[in-house]
């Protein structure tokens, strides 16, 4: 008898359909990357969408003239106004489920990432997997992009990040939930690549520095580069500097990085003592050093050495002055000194702390030339 009861409701839910909220490829416009600038009191928002038959190929009847992918535009007072600006534009269903760039320019990105975020958080169509950077001038100029390697800009915007990020090169992938989990920490600061364009090319400027979640600072390639190397062991750029020895350069290709942490309380000031391990190959010299013999090689050795203090201590000194601790040294206290902490105005005391970096390099010398 009970089955009886419930036998009616067994009967409709199998004439529903397993997919009644599905909805048809055709009529969906997939966002494969979206571009936020400030125009005034309004965001400017482009979106990046492919057009799946001009992305076929010849073969496919796509022509040579036609455009891989469409861009829309949309304005409003937030992020939400100007989505729903570009949604009146299309004749198709505007979702993100495929976003995989988001593109800031400085101007936004230094009056505040806010109540971006908050758009970002509560909309379940951004998956907080995509890859986040700070454009210089304005982001809607990425999107103009035209590659003979890549027919989509984002695609190519992505691949430059991943392939550069994979060989240490720059900083590994800094997207939208690295940003959410920066913020909440009360110690690091997030950090986002910082990308300009260059022709129809884009060239990694460095990094954008954050204090919570406004822009404060830039870090160019140069200061960039201690700071990969300590925070994510890291090779970096190449370091080239004169030989001191003899006149002329050599260039030093990190091989292997390393580093380590030791760290203290001096009369209640924060004391941070940072030793970095590097071992090197000569990639290029243009100066008559023997490298064969020890005792040059210990002097090149030093020289390099001491340039890469002199660098990274110049890093320092400049996320000091900007009161964001890019290192996340403040978590060492944290917690190990919980009790210590809680008495700290870490902004504060992170722009006072006695910090000093070493090196130790280590140079293989080996080359298909002998040196003299």
């Amino acid at each position: 008898m009970r089955l009886l009861k419930f036998l009616p409701v067994i009967l409709v839910c199998l004439l529903l359909g397993g997919c009644w909220d599905s909805q048809e490829l055709e009529d969906r416009l997939s966002v494969t990357g979206i571009a936020i600038d400030q125009d005034k009191d309004q965001l400017v928002v482009s979106i990046l969408t492919p057009i799946p038959q001009n992305n076929m190929g010849i073969s496919g009847g796509a022509t040579a003239t036609q455009q891989p992918v469409q861009i829309f535009t949309g304005r409003g007072k937030t992020l939400s106004d100007a989505t729903n600006d570009i949604r009146f534009q299309s004749n198709k269903r505007v979702t993100f489920g495929d976003t995989r760039l988001i593109i800031i320019s400085e101007k936004v990105a230094k009056q505040g990432l806010s109540n971006l975020l908050d758009a970002f958080g509560r909309n379940p169509e951004f998956r907080r997997r995509e890859y986040m950077i700070v454009a210089k001038g304005e982001a809607q100029h990425f999107f103009q992009l035209r590659s003979p390697l890549e027919s989509n800009p984002a695609g190519y915007i992505i691949s430059f990040l991943k392939n550069k990020s994979e060989d240490e090169l720059i900083m590994k992938k800094k997207g939208l939930n690295h940003f959410f989990i920066d913020e909440a920490n009360p110690v690091d600061q997030p950090i986002l690549n910082y990308l300009s364009i260059d022709g129809q090319k884009v060239r990694w400027n460095g990094v954008a520095i954050f204090k919570e979640e406004k822009m404060v600072g830039i870090l160019n390639r140069i200061e960039s580069r201690s700071l990969l190397q300590i925070n994510h062991n890291g090779t970096g750029e190449d370091l080239v500097t004169p030989c001191k020895v003899k006149p002329g350069l050599i260039a030093i290709q990190p091989n292997i990085v390393t580093s380590k942490v030791r760290f203290g309380n001096r009369k209640g000031r924060a004391v941070f003592r940072i030793m970095v391990n590097v071992k090197a190959l000569v990639k290029e010299m243009t100066c008559s050093v023997n490298l064969d013999d020890p005792k040059s090689l210990q002097k090149v050795s030093r020289h390099v050495e001491k340039a890469y203090e002199i660098q990274a201590m110049n890093t320092v000194k400049k996320a000091q002055q900007l009161r964001s601790d890019i290192y996340g040294l403040g978590n060492f206290i944290r917690t190990y000194h919980p009790t210590w902490w809680k008495k700290l105005n870490w902004s504060t005391d992170f722009s006072k702390a006695d910090i000093s970096i070493k090196y130790k390099v280590v140079i293989n010398p080996l080359g298909v030339r002998k040196t003299n």
